[in-house]
Parts: C-alpha cells; sequence; structure tokens
C-alpha cells in the first residue's frame, strides 16, 4: 500500500473547504476586457453612501478581505475582486493581460460598473502589491477618486528581484510547482505560511493562509512578477491631492515599514493630506488578516477625519 502523504492530504482537504456562507451569499460573476473576474460585493441601502474598493496582493485573493467587508459593509457599499488568474476569477495563458497596466484598467472598469451613484465617493484600499496598483488606478483616466489608503506597500524590486523575474519566465511550471511545495513543508506552521503571519498567528489563520497560498498558481504567479510596475516618484506627483492613509507591519520583511516611510516622503512633496503611518507591532505581512481590529479602526477613523461618509 503506497503511503500518505500528510502535507498532500491536507492541502487536498483545504482546496476542497468551502468559502464562508458570507462570501458565498455576495459573490458574483462579470466580465471585463473579455476576461471573467470574481467579484465580492455588498451593496448598501443607501445608494449615495461610500464605495469601498479593496485590492487584494500578489498571490492574494478577494476573500482576504473578509474582515474589512464584513465591518465596513454596515455603512458602506464594499467590494473586493479577484485580480485576473487569482482565487475563483478567470486564469488566462497569455502575458499581457497580467502587466500592471491590464489590472490597473481592470480595476477601474469595475469601479466605473459598480460606483453606486455619480456622486458617491470612492476610496480604494490596496495591500501589498495591490497598493501599487491601486495608486495607479488613482491616475487612469476614466476614474475619479476620493481617497487611498496603502497597507504594507511596497517601493520598488531590489537589483537581485530585477534578476529573478528576467529568469523567471525559462522556469517551467512543473519547477516552480515543485519548490513551492518544498516550501509548504511542515503545513500550517512552513516558510510559506510564516513569512506571512509571523509567529504571532493562531492555527485556524494559518489555515486560512495556508489555503491561499495552495490556491496560488504558479503560471499565474510568474506573468503577473513578469508584469510587474510600480509607481515612480513622477507618478506619485501625479496622484490627486486626496487623503492617503498608510498600515505596515512592524515584522514585516516583504514590505517593512521604512517602505510605506520612502513611499509616504515621495508624497509629501506635493500632497497635504497624508494620514500618519499606523505601524502594527510584532505584525509580519498579511495585517488585514492577522490584525483586523487595528486595521479596521484604523480605516474607520481615516473615513471619519476627510468626513467621508
Amino acid at each position: 500500500m503506497a503511503k500518505r502523504d500528510p502535507q498532500a492530504q491536507l492541502e487536498k482537504e483545504l482546496l476542497e473547504q468551502e468559502e464562508s456562507d458570507y462570501i458565498k451569499d455576495n459573490t458574483e460573476y462579470i466580465t471585463i476586457n473579455n476576461h471573467e473576474l470574481c467579484i465580492i460585493y455588498q451593496p448598501h441601502a443607501n445608494k449615495h453612501a461610500p464605495l469601498l474598493v479593496f485590492v487584494h496582493g500578489l498571490g492574494g485573493q478577494a476573500s482576504q478581505w473578509e474582515s474589512q467587508l464584513k465591518y465596513f459593509g454596515q455603512h458602506y457599499h464594499v467590494l473586493a475582486m479577484d485580480m485576473l488568474g487569482n482565487g475563483r476569477s478567470e486564469v488566462l495563458s497569455s502575458w499581457k493581460e497580467y502587466r500592471a497596466s491590464s489590472l490597473v484598467d481592470d480595476v477601474a472598469q469595475v469601479i466605473k460598473q459598480y460606483r453606486p451613484a455619480s456622486q458617491s465617493k470612492v476610496v480604494l484600499v490596496g495591500h501589498s502589491y495591490g497598493c501599487s496598483i491601486a495608486t495607479f488606478t488613482t491616475l487612469h483616466p476614466s476614474v475619479n477618486l476620493d481617497a487611498l489608503i496603502l497597507i504594507s506597500p511596497k517601493e520598488k524590486l531590489q537589483p537581485g528581484q530585477f534578476k529573478g523575474r528576467r529568469v523567471l519566465p525559462w522556469i517551467p511550471d512543473l519547477v516552480l510547482d515543485d519548490a513551492r511545495v518544498k516550501d509548504r513543508k511542515g503545513g500550517i506552521h512552513s516558510k510559506s505560511v510564516d513569512r506571512l503571519l509571523g509567529n504571532i498567528a493562531d492555527p485556524e489563520m494559518r489555515r486560512r493562509q495556508l489555503r491561499w497560498n495552495v490556491m496560488s498558481r504558479s503560471s499565474v504567479y510568474k506573468r503577473t512578477v513578469v508584469g510587474l510596475n510600480f509607481p515612480s516618484p513622477d507618478d506619485y506627483d501625479k496622484v490627486p491631492n486626496f487623503p492617503i492613509g498608510f498600515i505596515a507591519g512592524a515584522d514585516d520583511d516583504a514590505t517593512p515599514p521604512e517602505d510605506a516611510q520612502a513611499i509616504r516622503s515621495m508624497l509629501a512633496k506635493t500632497h497635504t493630506h497624508l494620514a500618519p503611518i499606523l505601524v502594527i507591532p510584532d505584525m509580519a505581512h498579511m495585517a488585514p488578516v492577522a490584525a483586523p481590529d487595528q486595521v479596521n479602526s484604523y480605516i474607520q477613523e481615516f473615513l471619519n477625519e476627510n468626513q467621508i461618509q
């Protein structure tokens, strides 16, 4: 009898796990730019209420915003989308649709479609690489936004990361799959999970993170990384002079607080409505998941102070 692989069995169970009732009840699919995207959308009874749009990062998915969607859905329209190839959105084999400019256009078109009323305010909240996509979206000619919140933003790629991006297209998916399986060795206590959650997460949160990691597709990861783009100082100068907030994790090795500070400093040259950076102690990369109360409190205070109601 073949020996069972505990890691493979656990990952199979995680993939078969259903989404929460909240996610299932508020999920819909739309076609944008000739591909299908999965949207989690909870409208508010007041059609003039602001719309909060949440953009996940590289390898993430919309369900990572569940705590924020539930909390802010009490007073606002809320929306999160699975970016192309992620979560339950369509997967394409071409490369150009995963370029930053294409992902930005997807977000812009979603905002245009879901903006509840022409005078309703729209706030964009990004996490990790989603911060870059959100920032570029503020420059898109077809959308008019009112505020931006950047959670664990990355300033730029480091020299070694540029080299890795150049060779990534030549690495077969099976080779990358194998490397990622090894990275997940140890299950909920693997490097794959620790890298994002640090050491303070409980077992259930670790299971959720492992599930998201398993669901992330190597082919999509490759295409997205090759298409990465981060705003330049000139790009930040062009961002509208509206309120901008910042959240960072003190123990985040992927996007340390210094990245948020560098971005804020670039914006400070031309912007006058910058909120202080919230640095969450003992927090790694996934603050929206691992510290929802602190993230939600900061965002709510930001909205109140800037009269986004």
